[in-house]
């Protein structure tokens, strides 16, 4: 049998001491064992890092666990990129402190990429919402090319397995409260095209209740970011898909509009969203989006 290739997986923690453990519990039981465990604490409370080091106690004879802290706050994308920086694996996936591998998780993928001669590789996930597992669009990964990904691209972070050079090179994620696996997939896209989707399910994302991100300046501010990044490729597009951008990009800015009650850009940007129409199904999206910015402007964008 060959030698294993050494995995590190990084899983960054804040505030959450009670689900950690179920996390890096799933990591060790992995069927694949030739892996490092890195726990990067971001809080920057001392009591809470005490808890996290309390609750982690029951793996120190593990060789393969590997706990960092030094009380400074990162955010989740700083804190996975201080994780690649210590990382020593020839690959590297992540995990929400939150979250749950399946035991096959990392063999499958690495099995995929070996056999397909990839730099990366995405799974699918289950989408568990309280004790209810859900059937949603966003299981599943879609776009393992720039055109694809910019049209209809959707990535969380855990579903990506990839070389460590390869996040090296790009400079890891980008320092933004939101967007970060979508900004990442970007960097990633427009620097390898040897990027595969393995169509099975390998782990469990927790959606919390309560837990997306309420508007506010800085989630405004991700997402210009994230358009602008976008924009720089869109002469990939045809001009049928560049209506379809144009169309979807209107519609969030409909939305930020009405929070920030910007009332003429909001009626500019909804002028241009009828402009790109191309099909039905874009006049019911944004029928549904016009109800929404009228009756409930003040709903999470």
């Amino acid at each position: 049998m060959k030698d294993q290739a050494l995995v590190s997986i990084i899983i960054p923690t804040y505030g959450r001491c009670d689900t950690l453990n179920l996390a890096v519990q799933s990591v060790l039981k992995q069927d694949y064992k030739n892996i490092e465990v890195l726990v990067i604490d971001d809080n920057d409370n001392p009591i809470m890092s005490k808890k996290v080091r309390a609750n982690l106690s029951e793996y120190q004879s593990d060789p393969r666990l590997k706990y960092f802290s030094d009380g400074v706050n990162r955010g989740g994308a700083g804190a996975r990129n201080k994780g690649i920086e210590l990382s020593i694996g020839y690959y590297i996936t992540f995990l929400d402190d939150d979250d749950l591998f399946l035991e096959n998780k990392i063999s499958k993928q690495i099995d995929f990429l070996e056999k397909e001669q990839l730099d990366v590789c995405l799974c699918d996930m289950y989408f568990k919402q309280g004790d209810r597992f859900i059937k949603k669009s966003n299981c599943y990964a879609n776009g393992t090319t720039l055109k694809e990904f910019i049209l209809k691209g959707n990535c969380y972070t855990p579903m990506i397995m990839c070389k460590r050079h390869v996040l090296i090179d790009i400079g890891g994620f980008v320092l933004t409260p939101r967007f970060q696996d979508h900004l990442l997939m970007i960097r990633i896209l427009s620097n390898t095209s040897k990027v595969g989707h393995l169509s099975e399910q390998l782990f469990v994302h927790n959606n919390h209740n309560g837990e997306r991100i309420t508007y506010s300046n800085k989630s405004a501010e991700a997402y210009i970011l994230r358009e602008k990044m976008e924009r720089e490729y869109i002469y990939l597009l045809n001009s049928n898909e560049r209506k379809t951008f144009e169309f979807k990009k209107a519609l969030i800015r409909m939305k930020i509009y009405r929070l920030k009650n910007e009332h003429m850009k909001l009626l500019k940007i909804t002028l241009y969203a009828m402009k790109n129409l191309t099909n039905f199904s874009d006049v019911y999206a944004l029928g549904k989006t016009l109800i929404r910015v009228m009756f409930f402007g003040s709903k999470n964008v």
